[in-house]
């Protein structure tokens, strides 16, 4: 009579899952502590002031507001409870987007563990809690980091689901998830293209089993997201008739257009600068540059001292 296989215990298994949740608590707290860093250092500028003025008025007030402004009202309507809640200092505003900036920083190390492994998680964790542009928008009275912290969670339960595609209860998850996020910023259109390649890709490959646009959760999802953003898009189509009043009052248009020469600048902005108020960010980038080396050379020689033994 065959015996039962049994799971095979490895010797210091147990300690590296310790050593594995420690690190991922030693990065969420130097996140905190990285974010909280100058958070007051500065007034709030124009871009902010408005996000205060806005979420001040009442519910009814801020969704009659937002109907005018270029960005959907999620945003403004946790910044009006936020401020009920906190009040209306620098440190109170700016902290919702710090509380977004750490979740995000738990999301990028929670669906990188998901899709590789532990050290890979980490690595990830340690970029997203010092990137420069991370901590900019964590310290700062817009709806950045909040819809940075939605597509992640909503890529993060795409992905679960890919994985499982007969647990549905993550596809209700995504759709709730990226329905949040069309509501914080218009932009979220091409996290969901974006999505739909990945699925498409996916669903190509033959050595798949599953071909996951031919499933019919998929399909409900993106369709429970559309109808969820029907009472909306009125509001965007008047947005989008009216763009050229938007343009010459500045509230769209005053960015200089795109080009491909930006595409490494956008990356050197966000990192050591010598400007005035940009001390922060200075520090934050050539911590993260530093970092980013030192952890590189540490994983280079753990995989040498591997091969050796």
């Amino acid at each position: 009579m065959a015996l039962p296989q049994l799971s095979i215990w490895q010797p210091g298994d147990g300690l590296r899952k310790i050593k594995y949740k420690y690190h991922v608590c030693l990065i969420v707290i130097f996140s905190v502590l990285i974010r909280l860093l100058f958070l007051t250092d500065r007034y709030l500028w124009c871009d902010e002031a408005s996000s205060v003025l806005i979420s001040r008025h009442s519910v009814d007030n801020l969704l009659f507001h937002t109907a005018f402004d270029v960005h959907p009202p999620l945003y403004y309507l946790l910044l009006h409870d936020w401020i009920i809640l906190l009040g209306d200092s620098i440190a109170a505003v700016r902290s919702l987007s710090l509380l977004f900036g750490i979740l995000t920083v738990v999301l990028v190390i929670a669906l990188t563990r998901w899709l590789a492994n532990e050290r890979t998680a980490l690595l990830a964790g340690w970029f997203a809690a010092l990137m420069p542009m991370a901590v900019h928008y964590s310290q700062e009275t817009r709806m950045y980091a909040l819809m940075g912290m939605l597509t992640l969670a909503a890529a993060l339960a795409l992905m679960m689901w890919i994985k499982t595609p007969t647990h549905n209860r993550y596809l209700i998850a995504y759709a709730l998830l990226m329905t949040f996020s069309f509501y914080t910023h218009y932009f979220t259109l091409f996290t969901l293209i974006a999505h739909w390649i990945a699925v498409t890709i996916l669903s190509c490959q033959s050595h798949k089993t599953a071909c996951y646009l031919k499933l019919p959760g998929w399909w409900f999802a993106n369709l429970a997201i559309a109808v969820a953003y029907l009472p909306w898009l009125p509001v965007l189509f008047n947005l989008l008739t009216h763009l050229a009043q938007l343009r010459a009052g500045n509230d769209i248009g005053w960015i200089p257009p795109v080009t491909w020469r930006d595409l490494p600048a956008m990356y050197w902005h966000f990192l050591p600068e010598t400007t005035d108020r940009v001390f922060r960010r200075s520090f934050c980038g050539w911590l993260w540059e530093v970092l980013s080396v030192l952890w590189g050379e540490y994983l280079y020689a753990t995989e040498n001292m591997k091969d050796i033994s």
